[in-house]
């Protein structure tokens, strides 16, 4: 009994100390945005239907001819919205400390870079597209 007691013991150690272990976390930081991990979704409700992508897109894109963008009411095939781009700013202080403001848009028109058709967006000084890319791993690719 006292064996069988001293087992448990163990057991429930090494199951307590799996569990509180933080697994499957990385660095933010180290993460890049990457356009092959681009998704798209489809938001129905109040009479509104519409596209929306993972990289803060909504309606539809010239690649995608089977987007819908923004039908209202539903099933009607109206539709009043072609695209809408997000926009982001922010104030920062760069690794020298002064304040920078800087602005982007999300990818546009269509995507960039995987067939070099771009049409905006921000470019780095090297050629690099810089703009809004999903990041690998968070989304789910077989959704149920």
């Amino acid at each position: 009994m006292k064996m069988m007691c001293k087992v448990y013991m163990l057991s429930m150690a090494m199951v307590l100390t799996y569990a509180f272990q933080v697994r499957g976390q990385m660095n933010i930081d180290a993460l890049h945005g990457d356009e092959t991990f681009s998704a798209s979704g489809l938001h129905s409700g109040n009479q509104i239907r519409t596209t929306f992508w993972n990289d803060g897109q909504v309606g539809t894109r010239v690649t995608s001819p089977e987007d819908i963008g923004g039908e209202w009411p539903i099933n009607s095939g109206r539709n009043y919205l072609a695209k809408m781009a997000t926009m982001y700013s922010a104030e920062v202080r760069d690794a020298d400390g002064i304040l920078r403001h800087i602005q982007s848009e999300s990818n546009g028109t269509r995507t960039g870079g995987l067939d070099g058709s771009a049409s905006n967006g921000d470019w780095g000084p090297g050629g690099e597209w810089w703009t809004m890319a999903p990041l690998p791993g968070f989304y789910n690719e077989a959704p149920p």
